[in-house]
């Protein structure tokens, strides 16, 4: 039992110092006349194990106990909010490095199952995109920018023209 009473004033800690004592004991709960029968209390309940012998044994917390913490629980859920808080100049330093799918869409054309399937090595498909028309750039599937495809040195690139208003 002390060990349990010490976890408990452990586990209380960060709230209030909370010393946990054992006023009686019993096998049978309904004899124990610790608070006036309309005490509102907490009950824990905890199945407790030695060997092969198992029972349970209930903690009953008063709610006034609890009520009288409660502004303790308030500063300690501020504290909590204000740690979770992330600083957006540190996210974005963290977020840099952060590796995204971009995808260039072109849009029109038709391609029948079978072509795909069908398609090898040095095989072309041409699309109903005319060069001159905008492409769609989309991050994760979703929409960001309008832009252009060019080449420049043997490589594909994507010319931004325009950003793609989020979505409502």
């Amino acid at each position: 039992m002390r060990v349990v009473l010490r976890d408990l004033s452990d586990a209380w800690a960060s709230v209030a110092e909370v010393k946990f004592a054992v006023q009686s004991l019993s096998s049978e709960p309904q004899l124990i006349h610790v608070l006036a029968p309309a005490e509102a209390v907490i009950v824990i309940a905890v199945d407790v194990r030695i060997g092969n012998v198992s029972g349970l044994m209930n903690l009953a917390i008063p709610s006034i106990f609890i009520k009288r913490l409660r502004h303790k629980f308030e500063q300690l859920q501020n504290v909590r909010k204000t740690q979770t808080q992330i600083d957006p100049t540190k996210m974005g330093k963290l977020l840099q490095e952060v590796q995204l799918e971009f995808d260039a869409i072109l849009d029109g054309g038709t391609v029948t199952t079978r072509t795909l399937l069908d398609l090898k090595p040095g095989d072309v498909v041409v699309f109903d995109h005319q060069t001159d028309r905008p492409v769609k750039g989309s991050l994760n599937n979703r929409d960001k920018w309008s832009g252009m495809l060019a080449a420049s040195r043997g490589k594909l690139l994507f010319e931004v023209s325009a950003l793609t208003p989020p979505e409502t």
